[in-house]
């Protein structure tokens, strides 16, 4: 090719390369001029009268979240609205200064102030979700370059109460522990960041935060039974000194939780100046042995299984020895039936019981009462405890699980495992929530009680519940008894291992009531308490102050006045009228009678009278055949005939 040739190539060329920058620039000016049109035209309403627009910055900050409730509507946690404080480096004129000046009031050393003052940045956080005296002093200062934004902040207006149940949220209003982490995708808002506009001075002057909603939670805990079972718990940790301690309640039919105390607990408004020991929720992390508490899940086993008759009868002479390891009991109990034994909690007669069952079936109810598994509550941190297999058992595995010893379970395992007795034999699953809700109040989810499978008889469980009316009446549960009403329970002293070696004690006590109707069952855990040990000495009486506040709080009575007789003594009727004995009076049974009729039969013996309700009276304390001191205070509980 010649040069002439080349010339014209050239030439081509730089035309082509004309065109297309032309093409750049006018496609470059159009969308400059459709910018144009979307800032002044379109965003008119929003950016009228907006100074000269300096950044844009997206940043994680969450909005929102949903509310906890207890099962009556009682607000348990909230979000309220916080102001969070940034500062724009870029605008702050006397970076020594501002820093003297925050450093006192938000607690802070003034050279990390400065080191984030001294950030080549438009946007840094100096502190987030203020108290509202530290926000209004820095308003105060109107320090350039230092602005608020305003955040949500959670918060429980109930202080402790039910913190171990709660958890809590961070500063990012994530959850951290309990039902806060547990339902944190329920809980928290659907838009997690957001985008900003800053002015120029720096200032947040619009952005598209969405105002959605978290979920609201509706648990199945009720306020004042909270209250309650964390003040009777605070008040026998402090008397004995006590580790550490549990109380629960549930709803035997429906296995709903109604309270979950824990002690020590913590304030979830303030919940970084507690020890991460305190966050723990012991009612369900936490494991031991239940000691003679579990002798209910032995005879329960023998009795279905046909291997004993509540006539039975076994010798006890205060010891029993298997591969020269003896186990004792407190005293020699000589000739007792199989009532009597867990009546009296004889660790002899529950062993010589369990000795007739075979491993494998004995291993199989254990199971079946749900020892060994977890009980799939909503809430993290569940324990399932230990439970070795038959295969590696030793001939002393039996005696020892016959009375509690040689596996753990947590709390919540051992009073789901009460259920079946207080619920013709039905094992229930807990639950802690009711519901799931949008701030509509639109029904989310529900959480419906469920019956996880039928451990033992209908018949066995009424079997067992008259025996551990004894054990209130008459047995080592007589501090648990409560006048007036049918009580059925058993007492626990299980020891703990330390070091190797068993030295410290728990103290327990499980109960349900009315026994003819059981509508709570009531668990007492009381960890190493001093002086005293045994579970009927510091645990029964707990239980009593509790059942006694909660049965007048929810109107609990017995649907009769039936009590059990004790093993070797006759049972004592009741008296239409009072007649003295040793300077005591045996109060009449007032059961069917009218308001006025009632009036009438007590106004006429020295006693106090304090009527409930209205119509036919269906309870009293104390009840009918009661021996009372001049003067008593009598309680009758009325309710309208059907």
């Amino acid at each position: 090719m010649g040069l002439l040739g080349v010339d014209r190539l050239l030439k081509k060329d730089h035309k082509i390369r004309i065109f297309l920058f032309t093409i750049i620039l006018i496609i470059s000016f159009m969308g400059l001029i459709i910018r144009l049109y979307y800032i002044q035209i379109s965003q008119n309403g929003k950016m009228k009268g907006l100074p000269i627009i300096n950044h844009m910055k997206r940043e994680e900050v969450e909005v929102e979240r949903g509310t906890i409730y207890d099962r009556k509507g009682r607000t348990l946690a909230v979000s309220i609205e916080v102001k969070s404080l940034y500062a724009n480096p870029l605008h702050v004129e006397d970076v020594e200064y501002t820093a003297s000046k925050l450093s006192p009031i938000l607690d802070m050393k003034k050279e990390d102030i400065i080191s984030k003052l001294n950030k080549d940045c438009c946007f840094v956080w100096l502190k987030r979700k203020l108290p509202k005296k530290e926000a209004m002093a820095i308003e105060r200062l109107d320090l350039p370059g230092i602005h608020f934004i305003e955040e949500y902040k959670r918060f429980y207006p109930k202080g402790r109460l039910a913190s171990n149940i709660l958890g809590f949220a961070g500063m990012d209003n994530r959850g951290l522990e309990g039902i806060e982490l547990s339902f944190d995708e329920y809980l928290k808002s659907k838009g997690e960041s957001f985008q900003f506009i800053m002015d120029g001075t720096g200032k947040v002057i619009y952005n598209d935060i969405p105002k959605t909603k978290g979920y609201e939670i509706v648990l199945t805990i009720d306020e004042v039974i909270q209250h309650i079972a964390e003040s009777e718990l605070e008040k026998v940790c402090t008397r004995y000194e006590a580790k550490n301690g549990i109380v629960l309640v549930m709803d035997p039919k429906t296995g709903e939780m109604l309270a979950m105390a824990v002690y020590p607990n913590f304030n979830p408004n303030n919940f970084s100046r507690y020890s991460q020991s305190r966050f723990r929720n012991r009612a369900i992390s936490d494991t031991f042995e239940p000691g003679s508490t579990f002798k209910i899940i032995t005879g329960a086993a023998a009795l279905q299984e046909g291997v004993v008759k509540s006539k039975d009868t076994f010798y006890c002479d205060g010891n029993i020895k298997i591969s020269k390891h003896k186990t004792s009991c407190i005293v020699k109990h000589k000739d007792l039936t199989f009532s009597e034994i867990i009546e009296k909690s004889c660790n002899v007669g529950a062993i010589k019981t369990a000795l007739r069952l075979k491993p494998n079936t004995f291993y199989g109810y254990i199971k079946r009462f749900g020892f060994g598994n977890l009980t799939g509550i909503d809430l993290p941190g569940e324990g399932k405890g230990i439970l070795r297999k038959p295969g590696k058992w030793s001939r002393l595995s039996i005696p020892s699980l016959a009375i509690g010893q040689e596996l753990s379970v947590s709390a919540l395992q051992l009073i789901t495992a009460i259920t079946p007795f207080a619920n013709e034999g039905r094992l229930i699953k807990p639950l802690i929530v009711k519901y799931i809700r949008d701030s509509d109040g639109n029904i989310i989810k529900r959480f419906n009680p469920t019956c996880v499978r039928q451990v033992i008889s209908p018949e066995v469980a009424l079997e067992i519940t008259r025996i551990l009316e004894k054990a209130v009446r008459y047995g080592t549960g007589k501090n648990a008894y409560i006048p007036g009403l049918r009580v059925a329970g058993k007492t626990g002293t299980a020891q703990k291992a330390v070091g190797g070696k068993y030295s410290e004690f728990i103290s327990l006590f499980v109960g349900y009531l009315p026994a003819d109707n059981p509508k709570v069952i009531i668990l007492v855990v009381v960890d190493e308490p001093k002086g005293e040990h045994l579970g009927g000495v510091v645990a029964s009486p707990v239980f009593k102050k509790i059942a006694e506040r909660i049965s007048a709080y929810l109107g609990i009575f017995s649907q009769s006045n039936f009590q059990p007789s004790p093993s070797k003594e006759p049972l004592q009727t009741s008296y239409r009228r009072t007649h003295p004995i040793n300077n005591k009076l045996s109060i009449p049974d007032l059961q069917g009678t009218t308001m006025r009729e009632a009036y009438r039969i007590l106004s006429r013996h020295r006693v106090k009278m304090e009527f409930i309700g209205s119509g036919i009276a269906v309870s009293q304390f104390p009840i009918g055949g009661e021996k009372i001191r001049p003067n008593t205070k009598v309680k009758v509980f009325f309710k309208p005939p059907n």
